[in-house]
């Protein structure tokens, strides 16, 4: 209705308590009950209903990546890890580059070179350069083709069409009406604190049917990549 798209990344280890659970990483939640119970979860803490869910799978993204000819990101530091338990390879200089598939997701998925929130500021850079990508139409072309290519690692409520509709909606959106978000947290030994606070006045603004006015350019999900 307002034409925008709000995006809240949270970190991986933030400490949120789980429906019949008990308190545990806001991760765990996909673990304990998939993406019902992590919708569950948010829906209780956050306040915000959760209608539907996509869950990426690693062999998609790579596949998504590649079928649209790669995206174009710059890279601000030196990242380097070599991970074959986890099955992470990543070697990038600083520099523009057109990372492909592999490379891709090397670059979302790594947080040893800093923390977990240098790699969703990494993740968020990442969906703006998806967005920017969308600009041309050939890429928009492309979709129906990526969208077969990663139905088998593509866990979602969603439809062919709703997605195709989606995709098309968030093409759409003017670049000023996007806003991407960090959850405000702190870190401790074991979990991320999140500030209460903070977050209900980000909520309240992020989810908010109120339209935007005037949007402050994104400091570069509610996903993670883990």
């Amino acid at each position: 209705v307002n034409r925008r798209v709000s995006v809240l990344s949270i970190p991986r280890d933030t400490r949120v308590r789980i429906p019949e659970h008990g308190v545990h990483k806001i991760n765990s939640a996909m673990a304990l009950g998939g993406p019902e119970l992590t919708a569950q979860t948010l829906q209780e803490w956050l306040g915000v209903p959760v209608d539907h869910h996509v869950v990426i799978y690693y062999n998609a993204f790579r596949r998504a990546v590649d079928l649209l000819g790669g995206i174009t990101v710059y890279v601000d530091k030196p990242l380097h890890y070599d991970d074959n338990w986890g099955d992470l390879h990543v070697h990038l200089e600083p520099g523009l580059h057109r990372l492909n598939g592999e490379q891709a997701l090397g670059y979302v998925r790594i947080r040893n070179v800093d923390n977990d929130l240098g790699r969703i500021e990494r993740q968020q850079k990442f969906v703006a350069a998806v967005k920017e990508h969308f600009r041309h139409p050939s890429t928009y072309l492309k979709l129906p083709q990526v969208l077969d290519a990663v139905d088998e690692n593509l866990k979602t409520s969603l439809s062919y069409g709703q997605m195709l509709a989606l995709a098309w909606f968030a093409k759409s959106v003017p670049s000023q009406n996007i806003q991407m978000a960090t959850l405000p947290c702190r870190p401790g030994r074991s979990y991320v604190y999140a500030d209460e606070d903070e977050v209900r006045e980000l909520v309240d603004r992020l989810f908010s049917d109120a339209p935007l006015h005037t949007v402050a350019p994104p400091p570069l999900p509610v996903g993670t990549i883990q």
